[in-house]
C-alpha cells in the first residue's frame, strides 16, 4: 500500500473501517465494538450476508504488535475454525500488507464440498476486493 506504516496500520486497526474494504454484497456491519482501535482480548461483533442468508460473527483479537501484526480468531460464526493474521512490513517506502488465514468449515464432507464449490472462490474474491479498495484509499483515489 502507498503510505507510511503508521497510517496504514492505524487504518487497519480501526474495526469500524472494515466495511470500507469489504465487498458491498456482503453487507458487513460492525454491530458491537466499544473501542475505535483493537487490542489483545478485544471482541468485535459483525453482521453480514452470505448467499442472502444473514450471519452473525464475533472475532477476538489474540495477538497485537503495533505497526507489525494482529490476529483475529472466530469466537462465534460460520466456521468451525477461523484464524486470521494481518502483517505489515515497510518495503521501499510503501507498506506490504499480508494476510494469512487458517480455517475449517463445519459439517465434515458437506463442508468440504461447500468449500470446493463456493467458499474458497469467495474468500479469494473478498481478499482481492480488499486489496483493490485499500490501494484506492491509500493512494487518495
Amino acid at each position: 500500500m502507498p503510505g507510511d506504516i503508521d497510517r496504514v496500520f492505524a487504518s487497519f486497526r480501526d474495526p469500524r473501517k472494515l466495511p470500507l474494504i469489504t465487498p458491498p454484497w456482503m453487507q458487513l456491519t460492525v454491530t458491537d465494538c466499544p473501542f475505535d482501535v483493537i487490542f489483545p482480548g478485544c471482541e468485535i461483533d459483525y453482521t453480514m450476508r452470505w448467499l442472502r442468508a444473514p450471519l452473525r460473527w464475533r472475532t477476538r483479537i489474540t495477538d497485537y504488535v503495533e505497526n507489525e501484526r494482529f490476529t483475529d480468531v472466530q469466537e462465534r460464526g460460520p466456521y468451525a475454525r477461523w484464524w486470521h493474521e494481518h502483517r505489515f512490513t515497510t518495503v521501499d517506502g510503501a507498506v506490504r500488507v499480508s494476510d494469512r488465514i487458517e480455517y475449517a468449515l463445519p459439517l465434515g464432507p458437506l463442508g468440504w464440498l461447500v468449500h470446493a464449490l463456493i467458499v474458497r472462490r469467495q474468500l479469494r474474491e473478498i481478499l482481492a476486493y480488499r486489496e483493490a479498495r485499500a490501494r484506492e484509499i491509500f493512494s487518495g483515489r
